[in-house]
């Protein structure tokens, strides 16, 4: 016999309550007459089936116009419990009785226990206990009906309310970019960079730290941190922007205190807080002799580390005068030399994986206006 695979409520049909039909299966016709009068004068509506693939067949029509599936255990095509075991399948919601007078007791049990049956009525039958049987078991599946029922009508609801958050989370994500490029660009205007600097070295740091295996926050972090890396400068005065000779001391700490405030500005977003981090230690060398924290190598955070890498890239690569441009293959060898002192050797050695082409590639999409990958 074979034992009925479970099936999960989204098996069931979405219909609320069927009708209160039931349907009896007898190879003899006499007790098809017999149950069906006695069901009649009940008011219970009564299908029959004389075998058990007529049964399987009139399911298959009509899978939710029966409550109740009876069936004899003794049939020649299809014994009743076989039937009822493909019935369990088939039509889950159906509630299964088995009716016989041979049935053993373990064979009968294990039916109950698998889910093939509901209920085993012993022969003789007593027509009330049948038809009290019967309307309970009616109940029990309209019951189980109008609960799929309204299962199915929440999940409806609650896709609806899924694509709707999903849509809203678009459009924030939209918004959010457009305000972060907004304030990029501005940021650029007031340190007197050229046009769209920040932008391509949010791209340049994002391909990079892709490149050394960055994914989710710290990937976005380390876009972010580079996107907005200039905000505390911004707030800088023309005198610390745009010296004329060597910064002293003091003046490389009132930078300091201006690329602090940025940070601290970024630290009040909480989805920001790890691109803060990377703006506050945007100065850090390799090899400690940075500043603010004079720290070195791993204690660096890794966006820290990219945004370095790929300014100097940037610088290297965009002048005012795009004929005095030396090009990336000049950055490439400086950024080389740099690597182990200034810059991190790993985030070079990624840096040196990524083709010039693919370079050049980041830099005119972003001129072109193009977002990045993850944003």
């Amino acid at each position: 016999m074979q034992t009925p695979r479970s099936r999960s409520t989204r098996d069931l049909p979405s219909r609320a309550v069927c009708p209160r039909q039931v349907l009896f299966v007898d190879d003899d016709p006499m007790v098809r007459r017999t149950v069906g009068r006695c069901l009649s004068r009940a008011n219970l509506t009564c299908e029959v089936a004389a075998g058990g693939h007529e049964a399987l067949e009139t399911l298959r029509q009509d899978p939710v116009g029966f409550s109740v599936v009876m069936a004899d255990y003794q049939m020649p095509d299809l014994d009743g419990l076989s039937l009822l075991t493909e019935v369990a399948v088939s039509t889950p919601w159906v509630t299964r009785i088995l009716i016989s007078g041979r049935l053993e007791l373990d064979h009968a049990l294990a039916a109950i226990n698998s889910g093939a049956i509901y209920h085993v009525v012993r022969k003789p039958v007593v027509p009330t206990e049948l038809i009290a049987l019967i309307r309970k078991a009616l109940d029990r599946s309209n019951l189980a009906q109008h609960n799929a029922h309204l299962l199915g009508e929440l999940r409806k609801k609650n896709t609806a309310l899924n694509e709707e958050k999903s849509a809203l989370l678009r459009q924030l994500a939209e918004r959010t970019d457009s305000l972060l490029d907004l304030l990029a660009s501005t940021v650029d205007i007031r340190i007197d960079q050229l046009s769209g600097s920040s932008r391509r070295i949010s791209a340049y740091a994002h391909r990079l730290a892709a490149q050394m295996g960055l994914t989710g926050e710290a990937l976005r972090d380390a876009e972010y941190g580079a996107l907005l890396h200039g905000l505390g400068g911004a707030m800088a005065p023309d005198a610390l922007l745009h010296p004329q000779r060597p910064l002293t001391p003091l003046a490389v700490s009132q930078l300091l205190d201006h690329v602090e405030q940025g940070a601290s500005l970024l630290l009040r977003i909480p989805w920001l807080r790890g691109a803060a981090d990377i703006v506050r230690h945007q100065m850090e060398r390799y090899d400690g002799t940075g500043v603010p924290g004079g720290l070195s190598r791993d204690a660096i955070p890794i966006g820290a580390r990219i945004l370095h890498v790929v300014r100097v890239l940037e610088t290297l690569t965009q002048t005012t005068d795009r004929r005095t441009a030396r090009g990336l293959a000049w950055a490439r060898e400086e950024i080389r030399r740099q690597a182990g002192t200034v810059l991190d050797p790993d985030v070079v050695a990624a840096f040196d994986q990524i083709s010039d082409e693919e370079w050049s590639a980041i830099r005119t999409a972003r001129d072109r206006g193009q977002s990045n990958t993850s944003r």
